[in-house]
Formats: structure tokens, C-alpha cells, sequence
């Protein structure tokens, strides 16, 4: 028995495409062409906890660029082979994970994992991901809520964790702009007791 079905745990990026025992590993695969060239995201998910995705750029079965996101969050961490910049392999990956979305194959659950919260005109949902001890950042995602249910999704990082927004993924937007919208949101999410003020670092608190 085969699904096409792509399922995108919100905040977290899970494509499953066949099926598989719940005691073993699952992979998912989705191709998508940018710029002439034929990218995939790889997925593969163990029966426990969190798994990698894969931005590969393949050519006569050799692999040209690996890119992974670790954690499944929808944010390209490292490149692992070829010649292309962090930033690039991000908007490609976003780019990619786009059309997905737009196909119709992806489902959105919302983590657990992370902090939510909305108002009138939008959602809004952090995650703090911790790579090593010494590799905190914080991921940023605003819903705008829009006729029709034209939602528009701006997703941001802050790198440090500090409170401070560097990056805008897959949008040109003004970053400074939002950065009292995050500065609210932080705020918030101190005082509700779901955000952790460690030093100079926000992170995410396990919903119990």
C-alpha cells in the first residue's frame, strides 16, 4: 500500500510519503525544480523523537549539494557537500518545502514543542532549537490572517536566541519592522511561564 500523502508537523518538517511500521524508520521524498535544476527533499524519521530532512541536488546519480535540517524544523543548519552558501540553500529549501504546500501534499500539526499564541489579525509561534550546548536559535513564524484564507506565513530566526531577529526566510520583508512584534511576543511568553529568560537567551519551555 502506497500514500502520497506529505505531513508537515508544524514548526517541525516531516514529509512521509509510503508506509512503515511505527518500529521503523520512515523516508520521504518530494521533487521540485528551481531554476532548471531537479532538487529533493529527503526525509527520514525514527520511530522515537525527531529526525533529519536533506536539501540534494543530484546529477548522473552524484551527489552536487547536501544540505541538511536537522530536527525536521523547515531551517537549513549545514551544508554537508557543493559549492552553495548557507543563505541559498535556505531560500531553495524554503522554496521547495512551497511547493509542497501548494500541491496539496502537506498536512500542518502544531508542535507541541512550541509556543503559541494570536490576536486579531494573526498567529504567532515560536521554537527554540539547541543543535550542541553552545548552538541555541530561535525560530519565529507569523500567520497573517487573510480573506479567503489566503494566510501569509513570514518565519524568521533569531541565531542567538538573545532576542534579537537576524534573518527572514523565504520573504523580502523589512526584518526591523517586526522586531517589537517579537519583542511583545517574548515578553508574553515570560510572563505566561512558557518562555525561559536563561541570561541573555529566550528559549522554548516543553508544554506539560
Amino acid at each position: 500500500m502506497k500514500s502520497y500523502k506529505v505531513v508537515l508537523i508544524f514548526l517541525i518538517v516531516l514529509l512521509l510519503i509510503g508506509c512503515a511500521a511505527q518500529n521503523k524508520m520512515r523516508y520521504g521524498i518530494y521533487n521540485f525544480t528551481h531554476d532548471g535544476e531537479q532538487y529533493q527533499i529527503e526525509s527520514y524519521t525514527p520511530p522515537v523523537g525527531t529526525g533529519n530532512n536533506f536539501l540534494v541536488l543530484k546529477k548522473d546519480n552524484e551527489v552536487i549539494i547536501k544540505a541538511i535540517d536537522k530536527g525536521q524544523n523547515g531551517y537549513i543548519d549545514k551544508i554537508l557537500a557543493g559549492n552553495i552558501s548557507l543563505s541559498e540553500a535556505r531560500e531553495i529549501y524554503t522554496l521547495g518545502l512551497q511547493k509542497c504546500s501548494q500541491s496539496g501534499k502537506i498536512e500542518k500539526k502544531f508542535s507541541e514543542k512550541s509556543y503559541r499564541s494570536e490576536d486579531i489579525s494573526s498567529e504567532y509561534f515560536l521554537a527554540t532549537y539547541n543543535m550542541d550546548s553552545e548552538d541555541i536559535y530561535n525560530k519565529f513564524t507569523i500567520i497573517r490572517k487573510l480573506h479567503m484564507n489566503r494566510n501569509k506565513e513570514y518565519i524568521f530566526i533569531d541565531h542567538l536566541a538573545d532576542g534579537s531577529l537576524n534573518e527572514v526566510i523565504g520573504a523580502n520583508i523589512n526584518i526591523d519592522r517586526y522586531q517589537d512584534t517579537y519583542d511583545k511576543f517574548l515578553k508574553k511568553g515570560v510572563k505566561s511561564g512558557r518562555i525561559n529568560k536563561e541570561g541573555d537567551k529566550y528559549i522554548v519551555k516543553d508544554k506539560k
